[in-house]
C-alpha cells in the first residue's frame, strides 16, 4: 500500500494533488497532520483509499474530498470548514480508534461529512469527540463511546443523522451527547446500551428515534436530561434491564407511545417531570422492576390508557414542597384516566383535591413491582 504525507510531497506531487487528485494503480492511504501548528489543506483529495489524521495539530479541510475508504482521526483535530466536505460512501468515520488515541472531528457551518458507520471512541482506552455545527450524515449506525469514551456535541444549527444511535455501547464504554441542534436516529436510540450513556437535550435541541432505551442491558446506566424536545416514535424504556433516569426540565417535552419505568425484573427506573411527558398509550411505573415517578409543581404527565396496574399501596405522596403541615391522611384513587388524591381531615367533611390527569401537586409515585402484561424484548447489541 502506498503512503503519502502532505508535508513531504514534492512540487509535482502537490500540483497533481491540487488539480488532478491522487491516482494510483494500488489503493493509497493519505496521512495528514503533525505535532506542529495548524494546517489548511485547500486541495480536494480524490482517487485515494483512505485518510488518516495523525499528530496533535488541527488540519482544516476547505475542499471537496471524495474517496472510497475510511477516515481515521487518531490524534488532534480534523476540521471540515464551511467550504469543505468529506464523502466516502459506505466506509466508516472513526474518531479515536485505539488505546491512547484522542481525536476530534469538527464540522463548521456549511461543511458536510457523509460516511457509513460513525465511531467516537472505537476501542477501549480511546477518546473521540464530534463538534458539529454543519451536517454529519451516517448512513449506518453512530457509536458515541463504542468501547472507549465518546462525546457528541451538536451545536445550534448542526444536524447529525444515522440509523441506530448508541451512547455507551459496550460495558467499558462511556458516551455523552449534548444537543442544541438536531439529532435524527431513524432506528433505536440506546442511552447506556451495555455501558454508561448520558443524553442532554438543551432548550433548542431536538432528538428523534423509534424506540428509546435508558439503561438497556443488566449493569448498564442511562441518564437523559431534557430541556428541548425528545420524540420517541415508538416506546420509551427508562430502565429496561439496567438503570435508567429521565429528567424533564421546565420547558422540556418528551413524547412516546408506551412508557415504562422499570421494565424488566432487576431493572430500576426513575423519572422526574417539571416539563411535559406525553404517553399516547399506557404508562407502566414499575412494570416488572422498580419504578419511581416524581411530578414537580410545573410538571404534566399524560397517558391515553392510564397507569396500568394501579395499586394505592405502591404509591406515596411527597410533601417536601408543601407549605402547610397536614394532620390528616391522604388516599389515592383513579377515576378513568384521572388520578385523585383525597385528604381526610379531623373534620367530618373530607377535603378532596382532584388531580387532572396526573397533575401538579408534586406527587412522588413509587412503584416497585406490578403484575403488568407482556414486556418488550431487549435490543442489546
Amino acid at each position: 500500500m502506498n503512503s503519502y504525507n502532505l508535508r513531504k510531497l514534492n512540487l509535482f506531487s502537490v500540483a497533481c494533488f491540487l488539480f488532478a487528485g491522487i491516482s494510483s494503480s494500488s489503493a493509497a492511504t493519505q496521512t495528514i497532520g503533525s505535532d506542529g501548528t495548524a494546517e489548511t489543506l485547500p486541495m480536494a483529495a480524490t482517487g485515494i483509499d483512505s485518510v488518516e489524521k495523525v499528530g496533535s495539530n488541527t488540519v482544516n479541510l476547505t475542499g471537496a474530498n471524495t474517496y472510497s475508504g475510511e477516515t481515521i482521526v487518531k490524534e488532534g483535530e480534523l476540521n471540515v470548514a464551511a467550504t469543505g466536505s468529506i464523502s466516502h460512501g459506505g466506509s466508516s468515520m472513526t474518531v479515536g480508534d485505539e488505546d491512547g488515541s484522542n481525536g476530534t472531528l469538527s464540522i463548521e457551518t456549511g461543511g458536510t461529512v457523509s460516511n457509513g458507520t460513525g465511531y467516537l471512541g472505537l476501542e477501549v482506552g480511546s477518546m473521540g469527540t464530534g463538534n458539529i455545527v454543519g451536517t454529519w450524515t451516517n448512513t449506518a449506525g453512530l457509536f458515541v463511546g463504542n468501547s472507549g469514551t465518546g462525546t457528541l456535541n451538536v451545536l445550534l444549527g448542526g444536524t447529525v443523522s444515522n440509523t441506530t444511535g448508541y451512547l455507551g455501547n459496550t460495558g467499558d464504554a462511556t458516551g455523552v451527547a449534548s444537543i442544541s441542534g438536531t439529532w435524527t436516529n431513524t432506528a433505536e436510540l440506546f442511552v447506556g446500551n451495555s455501558g454508561t450513556g448520558t443524553l442532554n437535550i438543551l432548550s433548542s435541541g431536538k432528538v428523534s428515534n423509534t424506540t428509546g432505551y435508558l439503561g438497556n442491558t443488566a449493569g448498564s446506566s442511562g441518564v437523559a436530561t431534557i430541556e428541548g424536545l425528545w420524540t420517541n416514535f415508538n416506546d420509551l424504556f427508562v430502565g429496561n434491564f439496567g438503570t435508567g433516569e429521565l429528567n424533564i426540565e421546565a420547558g422540556g417535552k418528551v413524547t412516546n407511545r408506551f412508557g415504562s419505568i422499570g421494565e424488566q425484573v432487576g431493572s430500576t427506573g426513575a423519572v422526574t417531570v417539571d416539563g411535559t411527558w406525553i404517553n399516547t398509550q399506557d404508562l407502566f411505573v414499575g412494570k416488572s422492576g422498580s419504578g419511581t415517578l416524581n411530578i414537580q409543581s410545573g410538571g404534566a404527565v399524560s397517558t391515553s390508557d392510564g397507569i396500568t396496574g394501579f395499586a394505592e399501596d405502591k404509591f406515596n405522596l411527597d410533601f417536601a414542597d408543601f407549605e402547610n403541615a397536614f394532620d390528616g391522611t391522604w388516599s389515592l384513587f383513579t377515576d378513568g384516566n384521572t388520578l385523585n388524591a383525597q385528604y381526610l381531615t379531623a373534620v367530618p367533611e373530607p377535603s378532596t383535591i382532584a388531580l387532572i390527569g396526573v397533575c401538579a401537586l408534586g406527587l412522588l409515585f413509587m412503584r416497585r413491582r406490578s403484575k403488568a402484561k407482556s414486556s418488550v424484548p431487549s435490543k442489546a447489541t
